[in-house]
């Protein structure tokens, strides 16, 4: 019997549910009623009785959910003329033994110039591979003498170390440093935060290095489990 009634409650819709909920909850009132021998309650004004608690129930849960704040969405924006944006982010495996990192270059008309994913298999703080990840992207950028990058992370405390003037002296601060250096060999170069929704594409390269446990590089060309969220990034015109 019981199964039967979990496996017609998991079936029923939403207004189903709510439904079966105040009905068994009147019904129990008036059986608690009637055992307690107090009168017994007629079927109707049962029934009226749960139609009065069940406009009740979805008042207060449509009140809940039409005051319930929006959760922030930021868009990826391209930079500006003859700037390179990268976007990069880290991850770490759900089972918390191993990281990975992702970075993905555009320029100012939001083109995709080259993305990255790189494996961490023995770092597994999501602080580490967050700063790994934009360590290995500027030594990229190095590499294709990008001269004006505008570094984007959604880490805020991230961002506020490499942005820091004075030396880093945490356990991870040699790599902090050594981002600094690699930033000031740019001719222009500037560090800012993104919400996570504006860093899905690097976002989606990190899981990829994780769960693949793979480094890899793409030129010219996003790979396709990349597709969806690039499309949404591209810019629209004026």
């Amino acid at each position: 019997m019981s199964a039967w009634l979990l496996g017609w409650f998991d079936a029923a819709s939403d207004d189903e549910r709510a439904l079966m909920i105040q009905a068994v909850y009147g019904l129990w009132l008036a059986r608690n009623n009637a055992r307690d021998g107090r009168s017994i309650v007629k079927p109707a004004e049962i029934v009226a009785s749960i139609k009065i608690q069940l406009t009740d129930w979805k008042t207060c849960h449509e009140t809940k959910a039409s005051t319930r704040e929006p959760k922030p969405v930021q868009k990826w924006e391209p930079p500006a003329n003859e700037w390179v944006k990268i976007n990069s982010d880290g991850a770490v495996s759900k089972q918390g033994t191993k990281g990975g990192g992702g970075a993905v270059f555009r320029d100012h008309n939001g083109g995709f110039l080259m993305g990255m994913c790189q494996s961490f298999p023995n770092i597994s703080d999501p602080e580490a591979v967050e700063i790994l990840a934009c360590k290995s992207a500027l030594h990229v950028a190095v590499d294709k003498n990008y001269e004006r990058v505008h570094v984007e992370l959604d880490s805020k405390e991230v961002v506020r170390q490499i942005n820091q003037s004075s030396n880093n002296l945490s356990p991870l601060g040699h790599w902090v440093q050594e981002i600094k250096e690699l930033l000031r060999s740019r001719l222009e170069a500037k560090v800012t935060w993104v919400h996570r929704s504006g860093n899905g594409a690097a976002h989606k390269f990190a899981k990829f290095a994780v769960g693949d446990n793979r480094s890899q590089v793409w030129v010219g060309v996003p790979p396709d489990f990349l597709l969806s969220v690039f499309s949404d990034d591209i810019p629209c015109a004026n």
